[in-house]
């Protein structure tokens, strides 16, 4: 069976040079009635929370891609001679997705399915890669099925949503790091097996420290994947990445991608995260 896979910006793949290959449907950003663009190809995700920084007024949405791209795409799926296509949906777009693929699909010669990724960013975007991988081994789509959504489970993103004032700029001295360390403001959150949920938060240690006790915790013992996700390059990102590093002695790079704004429409502008897939 020839199968296509079609995922959303949600999985920030566009950012990944190995993966041009696979469809993507973007996001609609709206910020009002009149104001509304693509997420990726007219906003990227830097913009779009630098914006959410410095716009006070800024109260922005996340809405699924519009009806007749998909319709676009699966007619382009069906004169390409697919027989079945894959969409591959995070947990927190899925039930307005759902309707609006339904609608694009409504009497066409396909058949589909949807599977909840339970996952966004760069976890998403993994797991859209190896359907790709399972797709080109010529799996039925039971099988990708099934063996995607185990890998959705061994997926986990912890999140910091800090205060822009306590934000220190890229360039600081080393001794700024330290005091970094020292934050314990904010909020933890873990978005783990499709629900995002808050961490509660012991207030005599850093936040960051905290984080990575977390992390630690929920990795020990298996082959990882570990990663970083960001609305800002501030030095958050440089100091989660110089502890990876310590606990990954065989990388000499940690994969950074920009957070999805659908996580910025819920939790804020400024955000930092560290992520795991669990092979």
């Amino acid at each position: 069976m020839k199968i296509k896979l079609i995922t959303t910006s949600t999985s920030a793949i566009g950012y990944l040079k190995n993966s041009k290959s696979i469809c993507y449907i973007s996001d609609i950003i709206k910020y009002s009635q009149n104001e509304e663009y693509n997420d990726f190809l007219d906003v990227s995700s830097e913009n779009f929370y630098n914006r959410l920084i410095y716009d006070k007024f800024a109260n922005p949405k996340v809405y699924p891609g519009k009806s007749y791209r998909i319709n676009e795409e699966c007619n382009k799926a069906i004169s390409e001679g697919y027989e079945a296509i894959l969409f591959l949906i995070p947990s927190i777009q899925i039930l307005d997705y759902r309707g609006v693929i339904n609608q694009a699909l409504l009497g066409m010669d396909i058949s589909y399915e949807i599977l909840d990724s339970k996952t966004i960013g760069y976890p998403l975007a993994y797991l859209a890669i190896e359907a790709q991988k399972l797709i080109d081994e010529g799996l039925d789509l039971i099988e990708i099925k099934n063996k995607i959504g185990e890998m959705a489970n061994n997926t986990g993103i912890i999140l910091y949503a800090y205060n822009n004032e306590i934000e220190i700029p890229l360039g600081s001295r080393i001794a700024d790091l330290v005091n970094l360390e020292m934050d314990r403001r904010g909020k933890l959150y873990i978005l783990e097996s499709g629900r995002l949920l808050s961490i509660k938060h012991d207030k005599k240690k850093p936040m960051v420290i905290e984080m990575l006790e977390n992390f630690y915790k929920l990795t020990k013992g298996s082959l990882t994947i570990p990663f970083i996700s960001y609305t800002q390059p501030t030095t958050y990102k440089r100091l989660l990445e110089s502890k990876l590093l310590l606990l990954y002695e065989g990388l000499d790079k940690i994969t950074e991608i920009p957070l999805p704004v659908a996580l910025g429409t819920k939790l804020g502008a400024s955000i930092i995260a560290i992520g795991y897939i669990r092979k």
